[in-house]
């Protein structure tokens, strides 16, 4: 927000009000009545109040900044921080002199002094708490604050907050030490047994995954069914993606001679002129069982060294 639309939201509140505020208040004298004609009055300013501010103000999403994927015992210690920072906030100078309205602290009267440090006791458990938790050499704190020992506990107050933010420092880094870990353990586990989860983490790709539970069919007579079964919705899928970018009358045709074949194959598959068919034809006549024996007769014996792994 700035200026500019607060002016214009200013603008719109009191053009949509005049008419509103310009109407003779007349209370009614009946007590229900007048709650409610205020119940109506609060509503149409209510009203007014919420067109200016959709029209004007723009709408601003809060972005979760705070550190969720930290662990509990990361997360308590900036609390514990931010705790002792406030409490280090009360013994600044400017702070006190700003309360006291005073130059000299040792001229402020008792019960302003007194009513400044109304919470110090709430604030010397807290400290003996966290020095507790975090296994923090404590020190006997006083009960009271007096000019006398303010800078002594501020100076205390600042030491812990040194130590807790050195303690947050050491669980940080052993904590991303761990999850690094833990991660390349991860990529190591899917690059031998879940390679489609590996590349999709490689190239930060969400899977996306369809649930097909009805399916409309066209059958054979152009008529159209819808079905539920799952058997028929995963055969109709298979063949679809079996067959998609396939031509559905030349799907199971037959070459049984040349002409059968499209134009554009005929010259490949065409006979060349340049080959004789009787050059194959001792390859391609078929083996009679008395050529095979005389093959076979004709054989070394006594050759192999080793039995037979195959035997006619």
């Amino acid at each position: 927000m700035n200026r500019q639309k607060w002016t214009a939201y200013t603008s719109h509140t009191e053009s949509s009000s005049k008419t509103l505020l310009n109407l003779p208040l007349r209370l009614p004298k009946n007590q229900d009545q007048i709650s409610t004609f205020i119940n109506r009055l609060w509503s149409d300013l209510k009203f007014i109040i919420n067109n200016a501010k959709k029209d004007h103000i723009p709408k601003f999403t809060r972005q979760n900044k705070g550190h969720t994927y930290l662990p509990l015992n990361i997360r308590q210690l900036n609390n514990n921080i931010s705790l002792l920072t406030t409490i280090a906030q009360r013994f600044q100078t400017k702070y006190i002199k700003h309360y006291m309205k005073n130059e000299d602290n040792h001229t402020t009267t008792p019960e302003i002094w007194t009513h400044y440090w109304l919470n110090w006791k709430q604030y010397r458990v807290d400290i003996y708490k966290i020095c507790n938790k975090h296994q923090i050499p404590t020190t006997l704190l006083p009960t009271t604050i007096t000019p006398h020992n303010l800078n002594k506990i501020k100076d205390y107050i600042k030491s812990l907050i040194s130590i807790t933010q050195n303690l947050k420092l050491h669980l940080t880094e052993a904590h991303n030490i761990q999850q690094i870990n833990k991660f390349i353990n991860i990529r190591n586990e899917d690059l031998k047994h879940n390679q489609r989860k590996m590349i999709n983490s490689i190239l930060n790709r969400k899977p996306k995954r369809i649930v097909l539970d009805r399916l409309v069919i066209t059958n054979d007579d152009d008529t159209q069914e819808l079905t539920l079964d799952p058997d028929t919705i995963e055969s109709h899928v298979i063949n679809h993606f079996q067959n998609i970018g396939s031509n559905p009358a030349s799907r199971h045709q037959q070459y049984t001679t040349l002409t059968d074949l499209p134009p554009e194959w005929q010259t490949l598959y065409a006979p060349k002129e340049s080959i004789r068919q009787e050059w194959f034809s001792n390859v391609t006549d078929p083996i009679t069982m008395d050529e095979l024996q005389s093959t076979i007769s004709q054989l070394p014996r006594k050759k192999s060294r080793r039995s037979l792994k195959h035997h006619i």
